[in-house]
């Protein structure tokens, strides 16, 4: 087999994937899958389509990562100690659309198609406005559980930065109905929410917040196990708009809502119905730090940064006495935005991320939401990894000794995440592995071992696309040093995607 580059290595994750609606023996071909995972699921979503075919007549060629049709992807892990792998469309309503050359009424980067008559364009902008978009808007950046918002039964619901769910059945993986939050409580039915949840273990309570940007309003809500809701409505300074948030961060008192200033242009967002060319990036306006208080759902806190800041991923929180301490992923400002581009992701240089920063809000209980905010000291920020998809071993959510961080990593001869790293979150220090040349590793999933007595007493999960075997491979790795415990080999190209989830009966829940 002749070499590949790295760069037509890279090609291969942002290809159509292959569909596999029934499950798949994979090859343990290296080490073995550890006892204590066996009858769990590992689920992972992300963009699986790229070229799609238009009315029999052209092809419509995904240009930016996030716009790829969201596919969703299970490796079960059953209790013979064997592994299986199948995935499913987790965008049906939105490859329906384009298939039938339907004018998108968003997308998160894709040009407009100059083709189109201005009567498209106008039922496109109709749709926006009067709420018909949800059914075609694309899913595929997180996946969680959420209680039906009819039945109260845990269901699988893929995410992303909107107000719209896709509810999937979890036996099958067949997509059953799109959903907004507004189905658990008409309050909260604006059009924008996080692709992140904040999940409670203590309460069993799952946060996020909606804003209606364009526009002002936004609030913070929280779905409890039985469907109940309650929200916070979020004091903002006149005339501020919603800033476009894909997370934010908690503790084990406060939910913490960072809303650095990333706007949207109305007017541009109506014309041409993708965020990438509507954003305003305005760093005069700082970026705030919203704090609510999850016993009263009540905003009681609001600060201001030292120099405004941008991020994806929030990392961690807890409380600190009165005070709160939160670590995530920092940027200077939104370029990395149009990193995302396929072009800039499968070109020969890196790109840049992330450094990991944590910040210190102070004295909680003696700042109020009212003008002036109280300004927030620059972060401690760790340069040494240039890094996303972070996570962490979830028994230490909202805890101060949660020690480590995992994320995918870039490096500057390289194009996209080519190794993982664990940094210490006190110290800085790093830990690298790379599976090899051509390899491009996904979000690195924590599992505790069921009986771990430390942070990173436990395995990481990661799928890696092989540009040179041509094909992706789940590894199972010492989260203490990254030793390969297991090498999986699948049956297709798992197209680089974005996020996971872990379940399983084996790994209990937080004492």
């Amino acid at each position: 087999m002749d070499p590949i580059s790295e760069v037509d290595a890279a090609k291969l994750g942002f290809q159509n994937g292959a569909q596999v609606p029934d499950a798949v023996a994979c090859d343990v071909v290296d080490g073995a899958v550890p006892s204590w995972l066996t009858n769990s699921l590992l689920y992972r979503v992300g963009p699986g389509l790229y070229d799609i075919p238009v009315g029999g007549k052209k092809v419509r060629h995904v240009q930016h990562w996030i716009d790829g049709v969201g596919m969703i992807h299970e490796f079960h892990i059953r209790d013979d100690g064997s592994v299986w792998y199948r995935n499913r469309v987790a965008a049906q309503g939105h490859l329906d659309a384009i298939k039938s050359d339907m004018v998108l009424p968003v997308t998160f980067g894709q040009p407009e198609d100059p083709c189109v008559t201005i009567f498209g364009k106008a039922m496109a902008t109709m749709r926006i406005l009067v709420g018909w978009a949800r059914p075609v808007l694309n899913n595929g950046v997180t996946v969680s559980y959420l209680p039906h918002p009819e039945t109260k039964k845990p269901t699988l619901a893929v995410k992303t930065d909107a107000n719209v769910i896709q509810l999937m059945d979890a036996e099958t993986l067949t997509p059953t109905q799109v959903v907004d939050y507004g189905h658990w409580d008409p309050r909260i039915g604006d059009p924008a929410s996080s692709s992140h949840t904040e999940y409670d273990p203590a309460t069993g309570i799952t946060y996020n917040h909606i804003s209606d940007y364009p526009g002002f309003n936004t609030r913070m809500f929280g779905i409890d196990q039985d469907g109940h809701v309650r929200y916070a409505q979020i004091e903002t300074p006149p005339r501020r708009r919603a800033s476009y948030m894909h997370s934010f961060g908690s503790t084990s008192k406060y939910l913490i809502l960072a809303a650095w200033p990333c706007f949207i242009d109305a007017l541009k967002f109506l014309q041409v119905r993708n965020l990438m060319e509507s954003f305003l990036w305005q760093p005069e306006k700082q970026t705030l730090f919203y704090v609510v208080d999850k016993a009263t759902m009540t905003h009681v806190a609001t600060y201001e940064s030292t120099q405004a800041f941008f991020c994806f991923h929030t990392v961690n929180a807890f409380d600190d006495g009165d005070d709160i301490v939160l670590d995530l992923g920092y940027y200077d400002n939104i370029d990395v935005l149009t990193t995302f581009y396929v072009d800039k992701l499968t070109a020969p240089t890196g790109v840049t991320l992330g450094r990991h920063a944590r910040f210190h809000l102070e004295a909680i209980s003696k700042t109020t939401t009212a003008m002036p905010y109280p300004k927030v000291a620059l972060p401690v920020i760790h340069n040494a990894a240039n890094y996303e998809f972070q996570t962490i071993n979830e028994r230490y959510r909202h805890r101060a000794d949660y020690m480590y961080v995992y994320g995918a990593a870039t490096s500057d001869d390289a194009p996209l995440f080519n190794h993982l790293v664990k940094m210490n979150v006190e110290t800085g220090e790093v830990i690298r592995w790379r599976a090899g040349e051509c390899s491009f590793p996904g979000e690195p999933l924590f599992v505790p071992h069921p009986t771990a007595t430390g942070p990173d007493d436990g395995v990481i999960l990661s799928v890696v696309l092989d540009g040179n075997a041509k094909t992706s491979f789940l590894y199972v790795l010492d989260a203490k040093d990254f030793k390969v415990i297991a090498k999986v080999k699948g049956p297709v190209v798992v197209p680089l995607g974005f996020h996971g989830m872990f379940t399983a009966k084996a790994v209990k829940a937080l004492p």
